[in-house]
Order: structure tokens, then C-alpha cells, then sequence
């Protein structure tokens, strides 16, 4: 069985807006605040955690890796083989840079020869001098001085035969 709400006492309300006499209350209908369940508060702790843990399963990825790639790195015979790489392509690269031969396929082919030489020199410093032969040729490129590019291109062939 419901109970009906509780009348509203007479007289006066506190409130100019208090409801007519006789209305029942309006908050009749709700539970009252006793037979709540209490809500546990956890905290920051699990949050804190698992942040933590979060953190620290990176740093182990990151470091197994990093030691990998530490254990299993480039050799002599990597630096040999991206400085010939780059030493054919340049054989491959036109003499003189016109209009016509300032294309993108060239230019893309300079830059790979640079890119090769400068992972050989990283690799190994004895391909400095190629590498640095290459990031000339490449410059000129860049800043479209057409008529110095054939040069620095002889010059990274130059490079090239004396390995």
C-alpha cells in the first residue's frame, strides 16, 4: 500500500512562491535520503596506477627497441653498399642541367644519391667526402642554380672514383 503525501500545513508559507494550501508537498514522491545506498568514492589511486603502469610497459618497449636496433645495427658492408647505390645513381644523373633535364625524376634521383651518402658517411666516415659532395649537388638543385649543378655532380663523381 502507498501512503498519500502529506497535506500541506495552514497557513502562511515561508515563501511568497510557496504553493497554494491543500497542494501536496513536491517532493512528496521521492525516497527518502536514508534509504540511499552510500556511494563509495574510490579516489585517484587506480587512475595513478594505472598510469604508472602504462608508463612504465612504454619505456620497456621503447628500451627492448632501442636494444635491438643497438645490437643489430648497420655494418661496414651497409656503408659500402648505399655509397655504390650512390655512386650509380650520380653515373646515372645527366652532365649538364637544362630546362629539359630539370625534371622531376632527376631531381629525385639527386636526392637519393644524397640520401644514400649521407647514410654511408653516417655509418662509416670514410664516405664523408661523398657525402658532402652529394649535399653540394643536392644544394643546387634546391636553390635552382642549374648552371653549377653539372659541376657538383662531376665533383660527386670525382668522389666516387676515388673509393
Amino acid at each position: 500500500m502507498t501512503t498519500p503525501p502529506p497535506e500541506r500545513p495552514e497557513g502562511p508559507g515561508l515563501f511568497t512562491d510557496s504553493p497554494a494550501p491543500g497542494t501536496p508537498y513536491p517532493y512528496a514522491g521521492l525516497p527518502p535520503y536514508e534509504s540511499e545506498a552510500p556511494r563509495r568514492r574510490t579516489g585517484y589511486l587506480p587512475l595513478a596506477l594505472t598510469g604508472v603502469a602504462g608508463l612504465l610497459l612504454g619505456a620497456l618497449v621503447v628500451g627492448l627497441v632501442w636494444a635491438a636496433t643497438a645490437s643489430f645495427g648497420s655494418d661496414d658492408s651497409n656503408a659500402a653498399a648505399d655509397a655504390q647505390a650512390s655512386c650509380d645513381i650520380f653515373d646515372r644523373l645527366p652532365d649538364a642541367w637544362t630546362r629539359e633535364t630539370f625534371d622531376l625524376a632527376n631531381t629525385n634521383r639527386l636526392a637519393a644519391a644524397y640520401a644514400l651518402a649521407t647514410s654511408a658517411a653516417q655509418d662509416d666516415k670514410r664516405y664523408q667526402s661523398l657525402s658532402d659532395a652529394a649535399q653540394q649537388a643536392h644544394q643546387t638543385v634546391l636553390t635552382f642554380q642549374l648552371d653549377a649543378v653539372g659541376v657538383r655532380i662531376q665533383d660527386a663523381r670525382n668522389e666516387c672514383a676515388k673509393l
